[in-house]
């Protein structure tokens, strides 16, 4: 079985298949497109190719940004049949990144000036993309059969269980919105016989892949973070991918990474199995593409402007709901987005709740490095009689990834020991100088209903 590289797609005229799936180039967005000649012909093959009357697709995926690969989903295989076993179309109507808002600088010092911003990309797009990378790294490996299957399966089913609102839900409860952990009751409540017996998949194996606790669970963990840092680098920063940005943009230092390096989340073609382990062969590209995610996680996961509404909505408003019984368990897993949205409008005096809902008033945040001076200055303003302040203490507890293992100089090591000096600076990009924010809002026609939220919220935390 020959292995397939980003390179594989950048030279060939026609796409290569496996199974249901058909990868391409990332048609249209190669940023090397106007060096290589064959790129106009390719383009036109594929559409070619792909116009005939026998070829239905399921799904079509022009590019996963910065991958050098997009794919088609052919219509009757294996992907549509467990999109449809385990209703996934749902999760078309859940963003990928929740209540996370696209983050701004702060002008005068705190004040937010802009209208926030949701990001639109999807669960659903995401299970699709985590499969399409863990396929290609399973085939450059040998892996077939039940195995891939299994895989295949635990790759498109391990965010089912997100509830609406995503990860901004999770702060209401951690431990009862996990998808990992209560996995195993997607299986049990859903009549798949037909689907595990076509394929083969191994329902043990299944749960203990999503788990963590498989031979495979390597694989899924390495696409699940390519998928999610490339497609939410691309919703953050705009396409085209690798357009410089100017030194004093919030997004410079990522740009800069991916100018120089277009393909920084192609990493897919450099992972090996090698005596039962899972190296990185390319322990340079492993290491742009850790800094690109810890980057991420700086100014935009972790960023105190985008987790502004993040914050509000699910400690506050979200909160308040689950306990008076409005929103539940069972409900949050079974709506969308939207259909939560249209809760918290009705909770909040019949205003609209969307993206721009916080953008009504004048909001602040400060940052901090201690609870002790976030206190003190949060004081400072309850005596300006502000009727609006929220305190959050930020602890990274993601991995950077430094312990992924490569194929350096001293052999087989883990990334961090085989160059430990670019690890500690992957992992400085994780920590926060400033995790205490201080969020509140000019007194101003604030809905009587976010304020007594607000009440309850504080009286939990005495």
């Amino acid at each position: 079985m020959s292995r397939i590289s980003r390179h594989t797609f950048l030279h060939r005229l026609s796409s290569l298949h496996i199974d249901d799936l058909v990868f391409l180039p990332a048609i249209g967005k190669f940023p090397d497109v106007g060096k290589h000649p064959y790129a106009a012909k390719r383009d036109m093959a594929h559409l070619e190719e792909y116009q005939s009357s026998d070829f239905e697709p399921f799904a079509i995926i022009p590019s996963v940004p910065m991958t050098g690969v997009g794919y088609i989903v052919k219509e009757g295989g294996f992907t549509e049949m467990v999109v449809k076993t385990f209703s996934l179309d749902r999760l078309h109507s859940i963003r990928q990144l929740g209540f996370l808002q696209r983050p701004t600088p702060l002008q005068g010092g705190s004040e937010i000036t802009t209208i926030p911003i949701n990001f639109s990309q999807s669960r659903y797009v995401h299970v699709l993309d985590v499969q399409t990378i863990l396929v290609l790294m399973l085939h450059n490996n040998g892996i077939s059969g039940s195995d891939l299957y299994t895989a295949r399966a635990a790759a498109l089913l391990h965010d089912t269980l997100t509830p609406a609102g995503g990860d901004t839900t999770k702060l209401i409860d951690r431990e009862a919105f996990d998808e990992d952990l209560h996995f195993p009751e997607l299986l049990a409540n859903r009549e798949w016989g037909e689907l595990r017996r076509k394929f083969h998949i191994d329902p043990s194996l299944l749960i203990d892949t999503v788990q963590g606790n498989s031979h495979l669970s390597g694989f899924l963990d390495i696409a699940d973070k390519i998928a999610y840092t490339c497609r939410d680098y691309m919703n953050l920063v705009g396409i085209p991918i690798g357009a410089p940005q100017k030194k004093d943009s919030m997004f410079y230092p990522l740009s800069q990474l991916t100018s120089k390096h277009h393909t920084i989340c192609g990493l897919w073609d450099t992972v090996h199995v090698m005596n039962g382990r899972i190296v990185f062969t390319n322990p340079r590209h492993l290491e742009n593409f850790l800094k690109l995610r810890a980057l991420m996680f700086r100014n935009l996961y972790y960023d105190a402007v985008s987790r502004f509404t993040e914050f509000v909505v699910g400690r506050v408003i979200m909160q308040h709901l689950y306990q008076k019984g409005i929103l539940t368990r069972e409900t949050l897993l079974s709506m969308t987005d939207w259909e939560l949205e249209s809760i918290m409008s009705q909770f909040l005096d019949g205003h609209r709740f969307g993206s721009h809902h916080l953008g009504r008033y004048t909001s602040h945040v400060e940052c901090y490095p201690d609870m002790t001076q976030g206190r003190r200055r949060e004081e400072e303003l309850h005596k300006q009689n502000l009727k609006f302040t929220l305190l959050e203490e930020v602890s990274c507890r993601t991995k950077s990834g430094v312990h992924y293992l490569v194929k350096g100089p001293g052999g087989v090591l883990s990334f961090s020991e085989s160059f430990p000096k670019a690890a500690r600076k992957i992992d400085s990009y994780m920590k926060l100088d400033l995790p205490v924010r201080l969020y509140w809002l000019e007194n101003a026609d604030i809905s009587p209903n976010l304020l007594n939220a607000l009440a309850s919220y504080i009286d939990e935390k005495k």
